[in-house]
């Protein structure tokens, strides 16, 4: 059964001694020396130089928020779309209706909207130039599409 190393071995020339290697990106990295593929001493301390110290640590565990985002009642909503006219309006209801970003709705173009059907078509822009994401149509409220 052969054994499967994350590093490999480059024996050394010359009388040198001989180093591990590790392939990461596109890049060698060397460390360490040993006498050569059964020395698994110097395999087990070269790895453990590649592998950062606190790979372990509970205090760099990346979690989850388990809170709650805060969002606005309806009647704060109808509040805030009162207050406001205009192009202010038009892009609180785009974000509103079509869950638009500031970035989707500054890039939205008029081929993007049918006046017919009162619906707008396409891609996110966060994500526009990744295959397969899908395109998607929105049907515009009213209040959106006057």
């Amino acid at each position: 059964m052969p054994r499967k190393f994350e590093l490999t071995f480059q024996r050394g020339a010359e009388g040198r001694v001989g180093r591990w290697k590790k392939f990461y990106r596109g890049k060698a990295y060397y460390l360490g020396s040993g006498r050569g593929k059964s020395d698994l001493d110097s395999y087990r301390e070269a790895l453990a130089g590649w592998t950062p110290k606190n790979i372990d640590s509970k205090e760099l565990k990346i979690t989850r928020r388990t809170t709650t985002p805060e969002t606005m009642t309806h009647a704060e909503v109808a509040t805030v779309l009162r207050e406001t006219d205009g192009l202010n309006q038009l892009c609180i209801l785009r974000g509103l209706n079509c869950g638009m970003t500031q970035k989707d709705i500054s890039d939205l173009l008029d081929a993007d909207v049918s006046w017919q059907t009162g619906t707008i078509t396409r891609k996110r822009s966060k994500t526009a130039n990744h295959a397969g994401v899908p395109t998607v149509t929105y049907q515009l409220w009213p209040e959106t599409f006057r």
